[in-house]
């Protein structure tokens, strides 16, 4: 590589202050002086011919080149803190971080159990895990930011075949819920019409999930609450405040589960999704994990 004018000092004080909008307070989380953030900006712009930010009475503002020029360094710095990460911490699969990426459909429940398990043999691993929806989780992964994305779908998902790999991983029957004392309270038996659901409150995720729309499909278009924490809507449905839907299997046993007539429940799909060029050998290790536990479980079944 030739002709490299390239001086990382000056772009992580231009990515520092074009996120903070001020030149002491960027100053002072580089651990450097204000004159020499000034001095670096001037020197960068200096290499670019451009003018990169304005100040004025507002504070600090970009111009129009620094707005281009930053996602692109952002990502060059994400790229950047995984080769080092890949070569500092991730030389052993038994040491390092995993950066898991989980939709939030009934997710935590899933992964619990699966990171649970990994924590047997790899003790040393530790996980850096958040909590997504699927178009946040995808950009994640696309930036490198997560090694793994864990979600729940309705619909197979268009991806490029050639950057990443998917990996579906079990099936989930879902149920309508609710609580025993809500039931009686509202006359209504373990088996129930779908009128009888329509005119009963009803409590979803929202629109974020791809389950959202299956139940839209179904007529439940006003629910009485709508919540991106699925935890909350069995807490919900504990209190008596109404109908909840969910797996079988992840949702609370303290609930009763109904079966109502004329409507056939949408299932949902577990896939673990990773980028092809992942170098973190703990994030390898774990999907290898996963793999093996699924398909240990499909010639159980």
């Amino acid at each position: 590589m030739k002709n490299i004018r390239t001086n990382l000092n000056l772009y992580k004080s231009f990515v520092e202050i074009y996120e903070t909008k001020n030149y002491s307070v960027a100053a002072s989380n580089l651990k450097l002086t204000q004159p020499t953030m000034s001095y670096n900006i001037r020197e960068l712009e200096k290499q670019l011919k451009v003018r990169l930010f304005n100040t004025n009475s507002r504070g600090v503002e970009p111009t129009k080149y620094a707005e281009e020029l930053y996602p692109l360094v952002r990502k060059a710095f994400t790229h950047l803190l995984t080769a080092e990460d890949t070569i500092l911490d991730f030389n052993e699969k038994s040491q390092g971080v995993v950066h898991l990426s989980i939709s939030l459909y009934y997710m935590p429940q899933i992964v619990g159990q699966m990171v649970s398990n990994f924590n047997q043999a790899y003790k040393n691993v530790k996980f850096e895990i958040a909590m997504t929806n699927t178009a946040a989780g995808n950009e994640a992964l696309e930036r490198h930011e997560s090694d793994i994305f864990m979600y729940a779908y309705t619909k197979e998902e268009a991806y490029n075949k050639h950057e990443y790999t998917v990996i579906n991983i079990m099936e989930l029957e879902n149920r309508f819920f609710a609580s025993a004392d809500f039931l009686k309270a509202n006359n209504l038996g373990t088996t129930i019409t779908k009128e009888q659901l329509l005119s009963s409150p009803v409590m979803t995720v929202t629109s974020i999930y791809p389950m959202h729309g299956e139940l839209e499909k179904l007529g439940i278009k006003n629910p009485l609450v709508e919540t991106n924490s699925t935890q909350m809507l069995i807490n919900l449905a504990s209190n008596n405040m109404g109908i909840i839907f969910g797996p079988d299997k992840y949702v609370a046993t303290g609930l009763v589960k109904l079966d109502v007539k004329d409507i056939q429940t949408p299932k949902c799909r577990i896939a673990v999704k990773y980028n092809n060029s992942i170098a973190n050998k703990a994030g390898i290790a774990f999907i290898e994990h996963i793999v093996n536990l699924f398909c240990r479980r499909q010639d159980n079944a």
